[in-house]
């Protein structure tokens, strides 16, 4: 269980900032891993649960990662993701994760594997850096 919330928090802090989330309807890379739902809801739960500490947010997403959807694979997971069509996204504001403060957002994807909701960070020091 140790190792499954290191991966989770180490998952948070690897993402690359950038200006914000790509626009809806862009093609885009998110290389870097973050949490990948099938629903929004379920992203969402995992972020409630961190609210409420590291070791009940990483318990919310291991919940979620042992809970298989109708593919057989995880609702829930850290991965990057090639290419994806942004087909919305929701602004989550200030995030405050393992006493780290991010702005989030949750991207609406699709690509041939499916459609997803991807946790999109940025730090608030790269978000002034890239509004300069």
């Amino acid at each position: 269980m140790r190792i499954l919330q290191l991966a989770v928090v180490a998952a948070f802090f690897a993402v690359p900032a950038a200006a914000q989330p790509p626009q809806q309807g862009a093609a885009a890379a998110f290389h870097a891993p973050s949490i990948l739902c099938d629903t929004s809801e379920q992203l969402h739960s995992i972020l409630t649960a961190f609210g409420d500490g590291v070791d009940s947010g990483t318990a919310r997403f291991a919940e979620l990662y042992r809970t298989p959807n109708d593919r057989d694979e995880p609702t829930c997971a850290i991965t990057g993701v090639r290419t994806a069509l942004t087909t919305g996204a929701t602004a989550l504001g200030l995030v405050d994760l393992a006493g780290a403060e991010f702005y989030g957002w949750i991207v609406r994807i699709e690509n041939p594997a499916g459609e997803g909701y991807f946790l999109y960070l940025e730090s608030p020091a790269e978000a002034l850096k890239n509004s300069i």
